[in-house]
C-alpha cells in the first residue's frame, strides 16, 4: 500500500473523489493507505474500505455494476442521484 498523496493523481476522477472524502473524514491524507486493484477481467467495480484503529477493525464492501448507457458510471451512484433530486422536488414542489 503506498501513501494517499503518492497515487491520487495516478487514477480516475472517481477513485480521487472517494479517497479524499474517506481520509478527510478520517485521520487526513497524509496517514491514509491506499491499496488499488484493477483486473480487467472484472465488469463491475468493487469499493473495499477497511479502518482499523484501538477500537478494532471495520470493513465495508460495495459491489457496484456499471450503468448500461454509460460503462464508466456506477449504476449505484446514478440511482443514488436521481433519488436525491426526487427528495428535493418533493420538498420544493
Amino acid at each position: 500500500m503506498r501513501g494517499l498523496l503518492g497515487v491520487v493523481s495516478s487514477f480516475s476522477a472517481q477513485i480521487f473523489l472517494m479517497i479524499m472524502i474517506l481520509s478527510l473524514a478520517s485521520i487526513g491524507p497524509e496517514k491514509v493507505k491506499v491499496k488499488i486493484v484493477a483486473d480487467p477481467r472484472f465488469s463491475g467495480n468493487v469499493h473495499e474500505v477497511v479502518v482499523e484503529g484501538e477500537f478494532g477493525r471495520l470493513c465495508c464492501i460495495t459491489e457496484n455494476t456499471s450503468t448500461p448507457e454509460n460503462p464508466k458510471t456506477s449504476f449505484l451512484a446514478s440511482l443514488s442521484a436521481l433519488r436525491m433530486l426526487k427528495k428535493l422536488l418533493k420538498r420544493y414542489t
